[in-house]
């Protein structure tokens, strides 16, 4: 257990480091939320050009984000052996995992990472702009030797940031003081850093009944040296080279794609009226050296042709499928959709096994939170979302139960569209009726036709 001023020096060190990386996240969080990315417009430009700055923002990496995290949903935790989830699974359906898991999946895929913190009687959720865990060996070491989580309280009328130490063996709550500082924001960055005054009293310390710190990190993407990406800063600067050919699309739409007309020896001060003429009517003018015509009407087509290949050449440097970040759908079939969606399935699936050892590692820490016995190789079930059409699958599952019926239960999860929960009602159908067959083999060898009486 810390002392008072070990708890104080940690979390003092580890804030410091934590607004050291703040302002990268705060970044990322305004370009998936359309806030960063405006194009600069010259000093005085006038209103109009700066409102149409602001509109000219066309943000493909928040539907990039949600590309890879509406997918991803966990169904199960169990071992290839048993068909039904493993008792630890019952605690996961208490704290309404099965929704809030996306609040794991977004942060992760926009940040890099998230973490998930495993107490005996809840599972807190948190991102890297809420929390910070530091390891020893961060590409080697499963538990951090300490974290600090924060949030702000609205209880009282002045809002106060609170928060909590872990380490191995207690959680330490401690106030950060005023939340109403608020920082100055450029494009992202985070001018300054924002001071905390810490409180902490020894009281309120107390075990959270783990052998390791219990805080579990989640992450989208990694490298042997730890360097973890998420899917908004490789984006960024093609995010701003989109904004900026839209901002050119949406001046021209305003000023450039009619006839703006001239007349060339004659003033509006010559005649008011006749410069207020509508194009239905036919001016005429005394002067014999006055000219008029209009120049050409600037065409859209060049920049929308540019956005969409802006566009495309994001959707393929994320390996998500054009339509995720577009209106643009083509009449093809399902045998070429499947090819394309391909990459994009790759990269999910390596997600969906990032995630999936970040989950196990969580449900072993509250079994053992809870005496719960978890095979080891148990792990988590995950909803299939690949492009494959409903005829396809039942014409593979129907091939391969030819050959051997026993597969059946085993391929049922692979039905599009199927739960786990409809899942688990058709295999015990099958059982069921795999009984009551067994019933009439016996009675048919046996002569006996009737059931047998009470």
């Amino acid at each position: 257990m810390l002392t008072p001023d070990d708890v104080i020096e940690t979390v003092r060190d580890l804030w410091k480091r934590h607004q050291n990386e703040l302002h990268e996240h705060d970044r990322a969080y305004g370009y998936v939320r359309g806030r960063f990315g405006v194009p600069d417009v010259p000093a005085g430009a006038g209103d109009e050009l700066e409102d149409i700055a602001k509109q000219s923002v066309l943000n493909v990496i928040g539907p990039v984000v949600d590309a890879f995290t509406s997918p991803l949903s966990v169904e199960g935790f169990r071992s290839a052996a048993d068909e039904t989830n493993s008792e630890v699974w019952a605690i996961w359906q208490a704290e309404r995992l099965d929704a809030r898991q996306t609040e794991i999946y977004r942060p992760a895929n926009t940040y890099g990472s998230s973490y998930a913190i495993g107490l005996m009687n809840e599972t807190r959720l948190r991102t890297p702009r809420q929390m910070i865990a530091v390891y020893a060996d961060p590409s080697m070491d499963l538990w951090p030797i300490y974290a600090l989580e924060h949030w702000i309280d609205h209880s009282d009328a002045k809002p106060q940031r609170k928060g909590n130490l872990y380490d191995g063996t207690h959680v330490y709550p401690v106030s950060l003081g005023n939340a109403g500082v608020r920082l100055r924001q450029v494009d992202g960055q985070t001018q300054g850093r924002q001071a905390v005054r810490i409180a902490y009293d020894p009281e309120d310390a107390e075990p959270h009944g783990s052998d390791v710190c219990p805080v579990v990190r989640f992450v989208s993407d990694r490298d042997a040296e730890d360097v973890v990406t998420g899917e908004v800063h490789p984006l960024i600067r093609d995010q701003r080279a989109i904004n900026a050919v839209n901002f050119d699309r949406l001046t021209v739409s305003r000023w450039g794609a009619f006839q703006q007309k001239y007349a060339i020896g004659w003033s509006a001060a010559d005649g008011a009226e006749l410069a207020r003429a509508s194009a239905a009517r036919l001016m005429s003018f005394d002067d014999a050296d006055v000219k008029v015509g209009a120049f050409p009407a600037s065409p859209l087509a060049p920049y929308n042709e540019l956005v969409e290949k802006l566009v495309i050449h994001v959707a393929k440097r994320a390996q998500v499928p054009v339509a995720a970040i577009m209106d643009k759908a083509e009449n093809v079939g399902a045998d070429t959709i499947a090819a394309l969606d391909a990459p994009y399935q790759n990269k999910l699936n390596a997600k969906r096994r990032s995630f999936g050892e970040s989950w196990e590692q969580l449900l072993r820490l509250k079994a053992d939170l809870h005496d719960i016995v978890v095979p080891d190789d148990a792990e988590v079930i995950w909803d299939t979302t690949e492009a494959r059409s409903f005829a396809q699958v039942v014409d593979g599952i129907s091939k391969l139960t030819a050959a051997d019926p026993n597969l059946l239960p085993e391929l049922l999860q692979d039905i599009p569209g199927w739960n786990q929960q409809r899942v688990d009602a058709a295999r015990s159908a099958l059982r069921r009726g795999a009984g009551r067959r067994l019933v009439d083999r016996v009675r048919n060898a046996s002569g006996d036709t009737e059931p047998p009486s009470a």
